[in-house]
């Protein structure tokens, strides 16, 4: 607002060629006259003095003037000195220039000067934090009687056996020891006291022998190492002024090198040593020793992270890491690793620990690999267990299925955290996993949990369950996957309310039942929740019996429903079951049907898989799903099953539902079809074909999968769960090969080496062809230097040339130029030449953008001058929120300098190591010299929950002119005043004081701590605000229950005035505070807040609300008195507003008025009211009356100047200028000052009869407008227009905000003094 006034005092004064006297020149306009009379306004600035404020200005303008602080300037001039300890102040002067009906208003801002004489308490003010003693005191103390400016002080001691009322001193014994004493001290002034008190330590006599000395000294040395040591580290040389001599009693380990212990680690297969450390002491004749044991930790044979989110951060997939952590959550594969933050899975199924449990302390070394979302360690070479019975680091989140469902599996950190849900366990799809469902929501538990566990859980199907599950992995085709593996004994089984109940037991029998069968089966008598089911019925007991005993095929695949009673308690519900008895079906017939389908087929087995197996009939193949099936059936038996047919990545598929019936056995079976690698890679022949290729081998990618290329291309990869590491040695040759199509691109290997036939005699284009499959360059996709690109091929004696699409990204000797800034891309192309036959291969080149990949520190960025666009990383000290951004102060890991990025990176907050994208820039504003990145964004979070470093310097002054610095302290702080804008002024240096906002960072404060407290308080310095140096990030020292009942207490608030129901604060959880209301009149207000207010004609109520407080064992009250108006007449027709402003830049706010009446409209009885900040029609003096005529269907416009100035934001960069003839205009401060969570009510002879908004509510910023059917919004910086089907005005804001639409350019004024009227009567 103070940059809106300054700009058109600017405007004013620039507009003003010849400013006269007092007297009204010839011919101006009123708002010219008030133009000149504004220029001409002024008083003085600093005073300690009455002012003298004109009440008349040139051109006989009237001038009224309203002061920001009566209590220092009254609006007559008057002044009121501040005290000293308050020092000078500024008050803003409002003066409101009137000629007619134009007004304008100029600011004035004023010091007033303090005055140097001291009051009582002011005398105290000084004395008191002038009064000092000794700490630890061994003789007599002088007290004094008198202190500064002439205060007299009476002490008394808490203990005068050791310290009497006059000072004197009386020293403990040994025995007794050191003994503290509080002395008391009242200071007083005329009729002013203050009371300060004192903790003094009154020494012990003692008299030690030398050897008690050396005792002593032995017990206090401390070594700085812990746990298992991996370098040097220095010894103490002396403990309380004795010298400490060391030994070592293994000098192979550790060396003593003066006060220097030198350590040399064991190898790694000698594991952690234990080396004592001794420290010997001598005084006199007398020696003690002390011994140290020292865990001298192994030489590490793989890479140690310190963190799991460290190595998430860092690892690359393959790099071989040793861990060590707590057993978390173990699975039938593998266990998951706790370092106490998070968890690392470790898939070793090979694993020669028995017995792994919860709670043991685990030391593995693995390979670093990614299974879907999971990043684990995997190929463990070494797994030892060092400990049990440990607790278990990680505390289980309560969450439900679907908050479960919805965890964010990108986040590596998500993995093995634990989760208790609760869901009712269903078993469900072909291989029936075990699911938790919670209504429409479900997640399915890992099948490779403990077995024990999927057994526990597939006992208590149809049960809602509470258990603890870890998170697995987002598995591309299930889903979240999570494991559970807490057994029986970790499953809390739920007991349902009947209704529940029946519906959970009428869910089950869907796996209670079979859905297909060609036998007996049973038929539940009991659900999980105890439903009884009774009176089972079949719909054709020729095939299936009312009891579900099998009693002959059907003449077709027949489905037999069973209809049962479902009771429980009082329930009872019908219920029907189908069961399918089918015919055999052929396996073409199968293909066809959809998924899901149930069917009884027969088929030969022709090829075992990992996974299962296929079967062939009449020339048609099909996989069936049976994982690590170990027999009877083998490849040549006839067999029959019962299964659902199913698919997974375009393979179809049957999912056994039934033993396997072996009918015969070593029949013929497919035999393989001659085919090309391009016809497998585009499924050209039928998956699960038995097919008969030639084509390269190769190895690639960081798993190295074997693969084989044939001679147009085509590539598919061989299964590892086949047989593919017998290819492995034909690297590079061309081999005939036989397969089976398995899925997109994948093969199955079934044979041995011996299988595979080496093409001996190749064309030239084939040996071209294989040469260029067989160049490598590695990777690709994330170039960073140069690349080695090969001119021959040894094996095929192949010629090698190399081309490029852009050769500023790589040229064609390979030569990479990165781009800072961007990732940039180019194409290599290999020419094989060999003989006359020539084969090109293309390589798609990317390049990293060189700023992702070595980010500067803090110090490095500082370095540099203003302008370049840099990548820099750091540690988030302090955040500094504005206009709705999170901006930070970054802090170098190493040095602890800062630095400001001046951008929104929401999502980071204290302690995280971040890197940021943007320019660097010296802010220079209000004599500042900091370093800022500006224009830039959050690139990323690389770790969360680190140590901020803390700066050694302690000195207020030093640190408060260090203000360019940024760093982090920690010290105390003496609290100097408190300002009316919400900051807290603290002593710092002669030039400037330290400050902080209130409600950014204690809102508390000013409830707790007055002037001249002294507190220890860690923050970020931030830069220069107003002259002193601002302070963000405050960490200031826990709250006692009795400070924080103080800050409930200034928490609380409940309006003086209200006509809607309040909503009294029940918890304050910041503050540790419960709060209970009670009403001394609850028919009015009643005390959870409702209100009603009285009847027309009835009396305004005073109700008394008291609020009790409870904050630990603290109980207080406080009393708030409210208001209630009682209700007004409302109108049944008239004037309505049909139009308001609120500008989002620039002065022009206003409402326009419709008279919708069919009649002219005399204005003299129209008024409106402003309620400010919650202020009540009736207690607002912000009121303007109207005059003259509103024609039918005519418009008025009352508004700011600022609407038809044409230096205004509102006209200089409007899409459609705000008229300025053709419209009824009136100027008025009452309307033109509103603010979006402004009340605005249009009354007629003092009935209200329209309303913008609700009086005596502040709303914050603004009123929502809208009802989801027209174009929501708010009253804060918008053009919003009535509805043109409203027929008059409405005083229920909550009816009324849905009248309006909120234009779309809040910059067109085309709709301002014409109103569109089309009423539904």
């Amino acid at each position: 607002m103070l940059r809106k006034l300054l700009v058109l005092t600017l405007v004013f004064v620039g507009a003003i060629t010849l400013v006269g006297c007092k007297s009204e020149p010839e011919g101006l306009t009123d708002t010219e006259k008030v133009t000149a009379a504004h220029a001409n306004l002024e008083i003085i600035t600093t005073t300690d003095e009455d002012l003298d404020l004109d009440v008349e200005g040139l051109n006989g303008a009237v001038i009224t003037w309203v002061s920001a602080n009566p209590d220092l300037i009254a609006a007559d001039g008057t002044i009121t000195q501040p005290s000293v300890t308050e020092g000078d102040q500024q008050v803003l002067l409002t003066a409101t220039i009137t000629i007619g009906e134009v007004s304008f208003q100029k600011e004035f801002t004023v010091t007033v000067k303090a005055t140097t004489i001291l009051n009582d308490l002011e005398k105290l003010a000084v004395a008191v934090p002038a009064l000092t003693l000794d700490s630890i005191v061994g003789s007599d103390m002088t007290l004094p009687a008198t202190g500064s400016e002439g205060v007299t002080i009476a002490w008394t001691s808490s203990n005068p056996m050791y310290i009497a009322n006059d000072g004197t001193v009386t020293n403990p014994t040994l025995t007794v020891g050191n003994v503290v004493v509080t002395l008391t001290a009242v200071l007083t002034s005329g009729s002013e006291s203050f009371t300060k008190t004192f903790d003094v330590t009154v020494s012990a006599n003692t008299e030690l022998t030398d050897l008690e000395i050396l005792t002593n000294a032995a017990n206090v040395i401390l070594l700085t190492v812990s746990g298992n040591v991996e370098g040097n580290f220095e010894l103490p040389a002396a403990a309380t002024g004795n010298d400490i001599v060391w030994t070592s009693s293994n000098t192979d380990l550790v060396v003593i090198n003066g006060t220097t212990a030198e350590v040399t680690r064991p190898a790694s297969d000698a594991g952690n040593q234990e080396v004592i450390l001794t420290a010997t002491l001598t005084l006199g004749t007398e020696t003690v020793t002390r011994d140290f044991p020292v865990s001298i930790k192994a030489e590490d044979p793989a890479n140690v992270y310190a963190s799991i989110a460290a190595m998430h951060d860092a690892a690359i997939i393959g790099e071989v890491i040793e861990f060590t952590g707590i057993v978390t959550g173990v699975f039938k594969t593998g266990y998951f690793l706790s370092d106490g933050t998070n968890a690392l899975g470790i898939y070793n199924p090979g694993t020669t620990l028995t017995d792994i449990a919860i709670g043991d302390e685990i030391k593995v070394k693995g390979a670093y690999a990614v299974y879907n979302t999971l990043y684990q360690l995997s190929s463990v070479t070494s797994e030892t267990r060092l400990s049990t019975g440990n607790a278990n680091p990680l505390t289980p989140t309560v969450v439900t299925v679907a908050e479960l469902f919805a965890v964010d599996s990108s986040d590596a950190l998500i993995h093995g955290m634990l989760y208790e849900v609760t869901g009712t366990v269903e078993l469900q799809g072909s291989y029936d996993n075990v699911y938790l469902v919670d209504g429409t929501d479900q997640v399915l538990v890992y099948y490779d949990s403990t077995p024990e566990s999927i057994t526990a859980l597939e006992a208590v199907v149809g049960k809602e369950v509470t258990i603890t599950v870890f998170y697995y992995t987002d598995h591309g085709t299930n889903g979240p996957m999570v494991a559970y593996g807490g057994g029986e004994a970790g499953i809390v089984v739920n007991t349902l309310p009947d209704d529940e109940a029946l519906a959970a037991d009428i869910a089950a029998l869907a796996a209670d039942v079979p859905g297909i069968t060609l036998e007996s089966i049973v038929l539940p008598a009991m659900g999980p929740n105890g439903t009884a089911f009774t009176g089972w019925t079949s719909s054709d007991a020729t095939v299936l019996g009312n009891d579900g005993t099998f009693v002959a095929l059907g003449a077709t695949s027949t489905v037999v429903t069973f209809t049962g009673t479902a009771t429980i308690g009082a329930l009872t519900e019908t219920v029907t079951v189908d069961v399918l008895v089918p015919l055999n079906s052929t396996v073409a017939e199968v293909l066809a049907m959809s998924n899901g389908d149930l069917f009884q087929v027969t088929g030969v087995i022709y090829e075992m898989a990992y996974y299962g197996f296929y079967i062939e009939q009449g020339g048609d193949f099909i996989f069936v799903y049976s994982k690590q099936y170990a027999g009877p059936a083998v490849v040549g038996d006839e067999i029959t099953i019962l299964g659902a047919k199913d698919e997974y990545n375009g393979l179809a598929q049957i999912n056994l539902k039934s033993e396997i019936t072996i009918n015969s056995s070593l029949n013929a079976v497919p035999s393989p079809v001659n085919t090309t690698v391009e016809a497998l890679q585009y499924d050209l022949v039928p998956r699960g074909t038995n097919a008969i290729v030639t084509g390269t081998i190769s190895i690639e990618g960081s798993y190295d999968n074997v693969f084989i290329t044939g001679a147009a291309g085509g590539k598919v990869e061989v299964y590892y769960r086949s047989n593919a590491s017998e290819l492995a040695g034909f690297v590079g040759q061309m081999v005939t090969v036989e397969f089976v199509s398995y899925h997109t691109e994948l093969v199955l290997f079934q044979g041995v080496a011996a299988d595979a036939t080496v093409v001996t005699m190749f064309t030239d284009l084939e040996k071209a062809q294989a040469a260029a499959d067989m160049i490598s360059l590695g990777d690709i996709m994330n170039v960073t230097n140069d690349l080695t690109l090969p001119s021959t091929d040894a094996v095929t004696t192949a010629a090698i040339t190399w081309a490029t699409s852009d050769a500023a990204v790589v040229d064609a000797a390979g030569v990479v130029t990165a781009t800072p800034g961007a990732e940039t891309y180019a194409t290599l192309t290999a020419t094989v030449t060999v003989g006359a036959e020539v084969v090109t291969r293309d390589f798609m080149i990317v390049v990293l953008d060189p700023d992702t990949l070595t980010p500067l520190s803090v110090s490095e960025a500082l370095l540099l001058a203003d302008g370049p666009s840099i990548l820099v990383t750091g540690i988030v000290t302090g955040t500094y929120l504005t206009y709705g951004d999170n901006e930070v102060v970054l802090q170098d890991v190493v040095t602890g300098e800062g630095i400001y990025v001046d951008f929104d990176v929401t999502g980071a907050v204290v302690g995280d190591i971040v890197i940021v994208r943007g320019y660097l820039e010296t802010y220079t504003s209000y004599t500042n010299n900091k370093r800022q990145i500006d224009s830039g964004s959050l690139v990323s979070i690389v770790s969360s929950g680190n140590a901020v470093m803390v700066n050694a310097e302690t000195d207020v002054a030093v640190i408060a002119d260090d203000f360019a610095s940024m760093l982090v302290y920690t010290t105390t702080l003496t609290v100097k005043s408190f300002d009316s804008y919400g900051y807290v002024f603290f002593t710092g240096s002669a030039t400037r004081d330290l400050t902080f906002s209130l409600s950014a960072n204690a809102p508390y404060f000013q409830d707790i701590y007055a002037v001249d407290d002294t507190i220890v308080v860690t923050f970020t310095v931030m830069d220069i605000n107003f002259d002193n140096t601002r302070i963000v990030n405050v960490q200031l020292p826990a709250l006692t229950d009795a400070q924080n009942m103080l800050a409930a207490k200034g928490a609380l608030e409940l309006p003086a005035t209200t006509t809607g129901d309040l909503t009294p604060v029940m918890a304050l959880p910041e503050y540790m505070a419960t709060i209970t209301w009670a009403s001394d009149t609850p028919a009015v207000i009643a005390a959870d807040g409702t209100v009603v207010r009285p009847a027309i004609g009835e009396l305004d109520a005073t109700v008394v609300l008291t609020a009790t407080i409870t904050v630990g064992a603290l109980v207080e009250t406080m009393d708030f008195t409210v208001t209630v108006p009682a209700e007004m007449p409302v109108a049944t027709s008239g004037l309505f507003f049909s139009e308001y402003a609120e500008a989002d830049g620039g002065n022009c706010k206003y409402v326009e008025i419709y008279n919708p009446t069919g009649s002219d409209v005399d204005l003299s009885t129209y008024s409106i009211t402003k309620g400010g900040n919650g202020t009540l029609f009736a207690a607002s003096s912000d009121t303007v009356t109207l005059s003259g005529t509103l024609a039918a269907g005519g418009t008025i416009v009352i508004g700011n100047s600022g609407c038809v100035n044409p230096t205004d934001a509102a006209q200089t960069t409007a899409t459609v200028l705000f008229p300025t003839t053709g419209i009824t205009w009136v100027v008025s401060t009452v309307v033109g000052y509103v603010n979006g969570d402004d009340a605005l009510g249009l009354f007629n002879n003092g009935v209200l009869i329209d309303v913008i908004g609700q009086e005596g509510v502040d709303p914050g910023s603004n009123w929502p407008v809208g009802n989801g059917n027209l174009t929501d919004g708010t009253t804060a910086n918008v053009i919003l227009i009535r509805v043109p089907a409203t027929e008059m005005g409405e005083t229920d804001w909550a009816v009324g905000a849905m009248q309006w639409i909120v234009a779309t350019d809040d910059r067109d004024y085309s709709s301002v003094g014409v109103h569109t009227y089309t009423p539904a009567t």
